[in-house]
């Protein structure tokens, strides 16, 4: 990581790749939305980042996020998806039948969330799931 994505603690766009083949690293096309404490997974060849916050400082304010972006590894570009329905950093997202599910983490005041949603990576949908 290049210190000047990350002055201050800000959040930062860049993406790296690993060869483990040629045991070297290479910089990629940047994430549209600079970022920390967002989440990612991989549905078919795609990485999708979601969610997070723009700094790491917990004096100054900061903003949560909303974005959903799709990394496609053939073309090195980012794509914008659907939004999030709730801002959130530090959330878990497990995957099933390439639907992610965004669980948990913390909303803006520091407080921990209880609510789970779904997006659709083939059809780029989400909503709020109910939990009982």
């Amino acid at each position: 990581m290049d210190d000047t994505d990350n002055k201050n603690g800000l959040g930062i766009r860049q993406l790296v790749d690993y060869s483990p083949i040629n045991n070297t690293w290479s910089t990629k096309t940047p994430m549209p939305t600079a970022r920390v404490n967002l989440t990612s997974s991989v549905v078919e060849d795609s990485i999708f980042a979601i969610g997070g916050r723009d700094n790491l400082n917990t004096i100054i304010p900061y903003s949560l996020n909303t974005a959903v972006e799709e990394y496609d590894q053939v073309s090195d570009s980012w794509y914008i998806r659907a939004d999030l329905p709730t801002p959130r950093y530090s959330l878990i997202n497990p995957i099933i039948n390439n639907k992610i599910y965004a669980i948990g983490g913390f909303y803006e005041s520091g407080n921990p969330l209880a609510s789970v949603e779904e997006y659709d990576a083939i059809t780029d949908l989400g909503l709020v799931v109910q939990v009982s």
